[in-house]
């Protein structure tokens, strides 16, 4: 937990240096590391979550600074993962093949701006005063979807309908949901999983949906609608 007022000067000073740091580091992969462009995405969105936190922490807004904080450090997970797929990648193709320049490719989840609405999307559900408010992001072209609900004074939930799902859509969405640590989420009607208000995690299983559950390919049309 974030300290309020006696160290807020402190824990700002600490924010300075983590976001120099990370800045440095996404300037480094822009420049040698051509192709993988995953851990830089999530990286400059960790970034964005830091200075959001940095400016909540100057106002002195210790839930909001402690909300950003951490969804930049399930962004900085996420980098960390892919990060890792491409080292092992890199270093099976250098042991079995003959020198030269690798080509690595790594996919992103989603391309960045889908990502950013996704995430700017929740955040502003939780800013919101009615009580049944919610958030649908849909593929333009398919029409398949998954919602949140959620306020200012509520969790945020992941709603997943089973009449949206075909039946091989539903195994994936329950292995999906089971490997990201949450089991036994299906209800009568569907999948409904409370987040906290944790917008990174939120932000996650949206992409994951997507991408594992409705296999949608990475630059899909995202369509976003609200009550």
């Amino acid at each position: 937990m974030l300290a309020a007022s006696d160290d807020s000067e402190e824990g700002l000073e600490h924010l300075n240096e983590a976001l120099a740091a990370l800045r440095r580091g996404t300037d480094q992969s822009r420049e040698g590391v051509g192709g993988v462009v995953g851990p830089l995405a999530y990286g400059l969105a960790a970034i964005k979550e830091l200075s959001r936190a940095q400016a909540a922490l100057a106002n002195e807004d210790v839930e909001r600074a402690e909300a950003s904080i951490q969804s930049a450090g399930n962004y900085l997970a996420a980098a960390a993962s892919i990060a890792r797929t491409a080292v092992d990648t890199v270093d099976a193709v250098v042991g079995e093949s003959s020198p030269g320049p690798v080509q690595l490719s790594v996919s992103e989840a989603l391309r960045v701006p889908n990502r950013e609405a996704i995430s700017d999307s929740l955040r502003n559900l939780l800013e919101r005063s009615e009580a049944q408010a919610f958030v649908i992001f849909l593929d333009a072209r398919t029409g398949n979807f998954c919602q949140f609900i959620g306020s200012k004074n509520g969790p945020l939930l992941l709603d997943l309908p089973f009449s949206s799902l075909t039946g091989d859509e539903r195994r994936r969405a329950r292995l999906f949901f089971a490997e990201n640590g949450y089991e036994r989420v299906e209800g009568d009607e569907g999948f409904l999983i409370e987040l906290g208000r944790d917008i990174g995690e939120g932000t996650k299983l949206a992409v994951g949906t997507f991408r594992n559950v409705y296999r949608a390919d990475p630059d899909f049309s995202l369509k976003i609608e609200e009550n």
